[in-house]
C-alpha cells in the first residue's frame, strides 16, 4: 500500500501555510492568556496567540515575533511544543490550508499591549475555556496546554 502511494504523483505538494501558536501560561494560577479577536476572521472568538510563518522564518522566530506583535511581550521562555494541528482558514482549498505547531510558553511580563487584531485579553482556567466563545480546534489546543501545567 505504501509503495502504491509513493508511485502516484501528487500535484498539490507545497500549497499550504505554516503557523505557530503560543500558549502563554501562568502555572501558579493554572491559567492561559486568551485574546478576544476583533478582526474579520473569527470575529468575537477567544484564542491564544496564533500566527503564520513568513517565508524563510523559523518556528521559534515566528513564535517570538507573533507574541511581540499581538501582546507586546518581548521576553518569553519557550518550554516545549505541545501539539500539531491542521485546518482550513476559509474554504477547503489548498490556498487556505494551514498546518502548525503550538508551544507551551511562560513570561514574567505582566503588561499586555494588544494588536489591532484583538480588543481584550484575560487569563482563563480550564473552566473558563470550557464556557467561553471559541471554536473546537482552539478549545482543544488550550485544554491540552492547561493539562500540561
Amino acid at each position: 500500500m505504501y509503495k502504491k502511494y509513493m508511485d502516484e504523483p501528487s500535484s498539490s505538494i507545497g500549497k499550504y501555510m505554516v503557523g505557530v501558536g503560543a500558549g502563554l501560561v501562568d502555572k501558579a494560577k493554572k491559567s492561559v492568556l486568551m485574546l478576544h479577536r476583533k478582526s474579520e476572521f473569527q470575529d468575537g472568538v477567544w484564542e491564544i496567540v496564533y500566527g503564520r510563518l513568513n517565508q524563510g522564518e523559523s518556528f521559534l522566530d515566528a513564535l517570538t515575533r507573533e507574541l511581540k506583535e499581538e501582546t507586546g511581550i518581548q521576553t518569553v521562555t519557550i518550554i516545549h511544543p505541545t501539539r500539531t494541528w491542521h485546518l482550513y482558514r476559509g474554504p477547503t482549498r489548498p490556498e487556505y490550508e494551514l498546518v502548525g505547531v503550538t508551544y507551551l510558553c511562560e513570561s514574567n511580563t505582566q503588561s499586555i499591549r494588544l494588536s489591532d487584531e484583538h480588543d481584550a485579553y484575560t487569563w482563563m482556567t480550564k473552566k473558563d475555556v470550557l464556557a467561553c466563545r471559541t471554536n473546537d480546534s482552539i478549545r482543544e489546543d488550550v485544554l491540552y496546554l492547561l493539562d500540561q501545567i
